[in-house]
């Protein structure tokens, strides 16, 4: 390793005292501080096709052999609109940028899976391009967790429906990685440094083993997903992590970081500068990437109180947001997440003065960072997706109905339903209006479905004496609740072409077995009506109990106690019936529970 031998300098203020009759003189002093500069340790860098290069010490970045202050300024593409992104890249430029950083958000890329979109907002691309024309250096910052404020960190919901454990090496869930990086490489082609084009730095995921999505996805009666792998539980907490918590599991950690960045390599994302989160003991790539640091003056997660981050000291050996994982002196102070104010909540919202901005960007520089960011620095709003799940209902009894009305209070878009006369889809799904109108004529006046369909004939299509199953052409959550045997093989072949991934029994015994197997087969979630449609029986229970104890429990206390019912159910599924490769079948786990329950009772009794 060489060294070079810098300069830091360290003011002193001393004042000597001089005989009463002669002039106060006042002595400056500046202390010469040795300063050691680490080369050649990083695995970083890269040439461009002109001769121009990027290299990285322990203490500067230098572009073409010059120390160079890089200044990023964070824009998300497509949180804005397509026709504005010129404009808002002139803007940054003239406000002293020569980075930009931009998130590509998986979930706005894949709503449904196997199918990306890259058109209008969501056209990477073009956005690469705008940023090379206007000579603007690119940071991708390509997840796949990406937090970014959205929903799953930007993981996508259909995801969490496979048999995988996010952000981890599981193989299952590296899989899906690949085919996003190989996406995002599609799109970036010939737009990288070495080619000539403006993207100098990936960053690799974000965050691991130090922060979770506190947006992620939660049902009622269970926890909320944290949005990690299994063995970072314990150390994550809602949104940011307990920094000064011993992380037991760092080696897979640092594992999975150093194989995203391989994952990305092979698909063909090659950059001199790869960048990853280094504050709070997060993960790291050891001399193959810049642990980039953050600092906010107003923090909505912490409690009022005066700010450190407008304090100076040493940024490099002591980096905000510390303890880290990675040899301070070994690694330049790159503050890549500047932030002042950050309103992203309710609860939590501070008032920020502008004047906060300038201070800490004075104490960071001043402090001895070599590289400043703004997070965010342009504003946009997270583009609309299609996060109502779309589920298709048979049947329009007590079960269906009163199903479709929790969906629809839940966001679902309710797809069809069906009497024993035929079946309704409405491809845009219900409205409540329109539901209620059904509601009405099945209970009250002892319709047929059909006289609905005759009213909305714009809206909805009728298919007499068939089941809604071959006719929904874009689904994600089936829930037969008709009838025996209503769900056989082809509806379930059906189902999967139009993209479901669950399937939840209402009814009893409403899928045929070979419907069973080809789900099984698919390996989506398939809950069996023994599980999945207890809660009829359960709040039955509770009723009972209620008259034993003579008592009266709210409706609250009744639905409190039935999530905590299927909770335990869906556990008993999820011990008895994980396989060997993760996927849960909930079959053989229901089963399983439901005997030991009668062999226990049985031995209770003397039985056995």
């Amino acid at each position: 390793m060489n060294k070079n031998i810098g300069l830091g300098i360290l003011l002193g203020l001393g004042m000597v005292a001089l005989p009463v009759e002669a002039q106060n003189v006042y002595e400056l002093t500046a202390p010469k501080v040795e300063k050691i500069i680490y080369t050649k340790h990083l695995k970083l860098g890269g040439t461009a096709p002109d001769g121009g290069s990027i290299e990285v010490n322990s203490f500067y970045m230098l572009r073409n052999g010059k120390p160079m202050l890089p200044v990023t300024g964070e824009f998300h593409y497509s949180r804005y609109p397509a026709e504005q992104w010129e404009q808002a890249i002139l803007k940054m430029k003239a406000g002293g940028l020569t980075i930009i950083p931009t998130y590509v958000f998986w979930n706005i890329h894949e709503e449904k899976e196997g199918v990306f979109d890259w058109n209008g907002n969501r056209d990477l691309r073009r956005f690469v391009e705008l940023c090379k024309k206007h000579d603007m250096d690119v940071i991708v910052r390509i997840g796949p967790f990406c937090h970014g404020e959205i929903r799953n960190g930007g993981l996508p919901d259909w995801l969490f429906a496979r048999p995988v454990e996010v952000r981890s090496n599981d193989v299952n869930y590296l899989k899906y990685v690949e085919r996003l990086y190989n996406e995002i490489a599609v799109q970036l082609k010939k737009l990288y440094y070495k080619d000539g084009g403006p993207i100098i730095g990936v960053q690799i995921e974000n965050e691991h083993q130090h922060s979770a999505a506190p947006w992620a996805i939660q049902y009622p009666g269970e926890q909320r997903d944290m949005t990690a792998a299994t063995y970072d539980s314990s150390i994550t907490m809602i949104g940011v992590s307990e920094q000064h918590q011993n992380i037991t599991m760092s080696e897979l950690g640092d594992l999975h970081m150093r194989t995203l960045k391989q994952m990305a390599e092979k698909a063909g994302i090659i950059t001199p500068l790869y960048t990853a989160t280094g504050w709070g003991m997060a993960a790291v790539i050891g001399n193959e990437a810049l642990p980039v640091t953050a600092a906010y003056t107003y923090p909505f997660w912490a409690k009022p109180s005066m700010s450190p981050f407008c304090l100076f000291k040493d940024i490099q050996r002591v980096p905000d947001y510390s303890p880290v994982r990675y040899d301070t002196d070994k690694y330049p102070s790159f503050c890549a997440e500047m932030g002042v104010g950050i309103q992203m909540v309710y609860r939590s919202r501070p008032i920020v003065k502008a004047e906060a901005a300038e201070a800490l960007m004075v104490r960071t520089l001043g402090s001895g960072a070599n590289g400043i960011g703004y997070y965010m620095y342009h504003g946009g709003s997270t583009p609309k997706q299609n996060n109502g799940k779309r589920v298709a209902i048979s049947g329009s009894g007590n079960v269906a109905l009163y199903t479709a009305k929790k969906l629809l209070s839940l966001g679902a878009k309710v797809l069809s339903l069906s009497d024993s006369d035929g079946a309704i889809v409405v491809p845009d799904g219900l409205t409540q209006a329109q539901f209620d109108e059904i509601f009405e004529l099945k209970t009250l006046m002892r319709g047929r479905i059909s006289e609905f369909a005759e009213e909305h004939p714009d809206i909805c299509k009728y298919y007499p004496r068939e089941r809604p199953w071959k006719h929904v052409e874009h689904v994600d959550i089936a829930m037969p609740s008709a009838t025996q045997n209503e769900l056989d093989a082809d509806d379930a072949r059906a189902l999967l072409d139009a993209g479901c991934f669950a399937v939840s029994e209402g009814a009893n015994m409403p899928t045929t077995p070979a419907a069973i197997a080809e789900f099984q087969k698919a390996r989506i979630l398939y809950a069996p009506g023994k599980a999945a449609n207890a809660g009829g029986v359960s709040v039955s229970g509770l009723e009972m109990a209620q008259n034993a104890q003579m008592d009266h429990w709210t409706a609250d206390e009744v639905d409190r106690r039935l999530q905590q019912i299927m909770a335990d159910i869906h556990a008993q599924c999820v011990e008895h019936g994980t396989e060997a490769d993760g996927y849960v079948n909930y079959v053989r786990g229901a089963n399983t529970s439901g005997f030991l329950k009668v062999a226990r009772a049985m031995m209770a009794q003397g039985v056995m």
